[in-house]
């Protein structure tokens, strides 16, 4: 492979165009700290939510089939849905003006992508199979005990991760009364709930576990659109060419004709 073709391939796919699996080092920092903690608030706000009332009320619920809905102590009805979309569209616009403003900001600190991936999957891997490093060498190690072990661990944390994130996804329509009574009897009682909670447990092993980076590169709509919503004075988070270029590696006489950036494609 020469250097142009070094210099133009994604670092997500070989040769043939096979996808690589991405084990990316924890660059921890100042900005990492912050995101660490946010990511964990947001997370325990999303867990949290439906078992929250205001006045009786749960803080927030979707009851569809009822056609009912209760946000942040607001009782509507069917018939206030407008109400609804003006609040979904105040958020739309502020999520417009954040990234036109700081850039790429919801991607790395509240979408929930990253999130569940980076503070819940990651963690995981990193608990049961050791940094990346470590994590790199036993992805090409022949199975055995060791292996097995951590593999299965690994697999049996995020099935009930996956299982904790559908129950509490579904508990945003149904109530946490109506999903603990699903939860303490069988699913032929409650078919089509268990069914959309199935889908929705499927959805998020496949989505965080194996999916993973690709649904922002391929599937996310807001990735799409995010260029035309930023302008030369928005903050990014990009190579910086004028520094990085000509690439080469810099020896101990540093060569002032080549740039900071040494091509080691990570």
């Amino acid at each position: 492979m020469n250097q142009q073709d070094l210099d133009t391939k994604l670092t997500t796919q070989d040769e043939t165009g096979k996808r690589l699996l991405v084990i990316p080092a924890v660059v921890k920092g100042f900005w990492y700290k912050r995101r660490f903690i946010l990511g964990w608030v947001l997370l325990l706000i999303f867990l949290g939510i439906p078992w929250l009332e205001i006045n009786g009320n749960p803080l927030l619920l979707f009851n569809i089939p009822d056609r009912r809905f209760f946000i942040f102590g607001l009782n509507l009805w069917a018939h206030d849905a407008p109400l609804i979309f003006f609040v979904l569209g105040f958020v739309v616009f502020g999520l417009f003006l954040a990234t036109a403003l700081f850039g790429r900001v919801w991607c790395g600190w509240a979408c929930p992508q990253t999130i569940f991936i980076e503070r819940v999957f990651r963690q995981i891997e990193i608990w049961t199979e050791g940094t990346h490093l470590k994590r790199r060498a036993l992805q090409k190690k022949p199975w055995n005990k060791e292996k097995f072990f951590r593999k299965t661990t690994k697999w049996a944390l995020f099935l009930a991760a996956a299982w904790i994130i559908s129950n509490s996804f579904l508990a945003y329509f149904v109530g946490k009364e109506k999903l603990l009574e699903m939860i303490a009897t069988p699913p032929s009682q409650n078919p089509t709930s268990f069914a959309i909670m199935l889908f929705f447990f499927g959805g998020v092993l496949f989505d965080f576990v194996w999916f993973r980076e690709q649904f922002c590169t391929l599937v996310c709509p807001y990735g799409r659109f995010q260029s035309v919503l930023m302008d030369s004075n928005s903050l990014l988070v990009a190579y910086d060419v004028d520094r990085g270029e000509p690439r080469g590696k810099q020896s101990k006489n540093r060569d002032e004709n080549l740039g900071d950036c040494i091509n080691c494609n990570k």
